[in-house]
């Protein structure tokens, strides 16, 4: 099933988006396809250089098993973005009045090692610091991480004050005002799929 999904929707070996644009008269316009062509191909080559297509095979496994599955979409320095493909049990997601997920919780661990890799020493609890600087780098750490409508959205800033969606991650044991990284999205970056909606 997921071999069968990932050739028929998201092929790597062939071009499976076009990008348009909502006017006919403009679409039409040669400089206009010309322009579209070349986002279409930039689009592709930043897909293959990322993890997308590994991460597209797990999204198909977590749906065909689970009914639902979850990839979550997100900036990196090196190859533009970067995906991952949540498991079941790992989150909980919540939707809004459309019946579109817009709210995702998830549970899981990184070692000490990564998560001052990803968070930088400086975020990180006392308890994570020490275990660090003791050599302890294997050790196993709770995260949390929240990605939720920005209720609180300032539209006149730039920065994460100013996004519509917002992500917290923090340490499950940490004091609860103790964040490891806070940001914001311009758009929504869960990518979610449920394979039957009822009710």
């Amino acid at each position: 099933l997921s071999a069968g999904m990932m050739a028929g929707i998201t092929s790597p070996a062939r071009p499976w988006f076009r990008n348009t644009i909502a006017d006919p008269v403009l679409r039409e316009q040669h400089d206009v396809k010309t322009w579209l062509a070349d986002i279409d191909r930039d689009m592709r080559d930043v897909l293959a250089r990322s993890n997308f297509y590994e991460s597209a095979h797990a999204f198909y496994d977590e749906i065909g098993t689970f009914g639902s599955a979850v990839m979550l979409a997100d900036e990196d320095g090196d190859n533009v973005v970067v995906f991952r493909t949540l498991t079941a049990g790992e989150f909980y997601f919540g939707l809004d009045s459309k019946s579109r997920v817009d709210t995702l919780y998830r549970e899981f661990k990184m070692t000490v090692r990564q998560v001052v890799q990803e968070f930088k020493f400086e975020n990180c609890s006392t308890a994570v610091q020490n275990q660090y600087q003791s050599g302890n780098l294997e050790a196993w750490i709770d995260i949390v991480h929240a990605i939720e409508p920005n209720e609180d959205q300032d539209k006149t800033k730039a920065d994460k004050r100013g996004m519509p969606y917002r992500s917290i991650y923090y340490e499950k044991a940490a004091r609860t005002d103790l964040i490891l990284r806070e940001k914001g999205y311009r758009e929504n970056p869960i990518l979610a799929a449920r394979w039957s909606v009822l009710g």
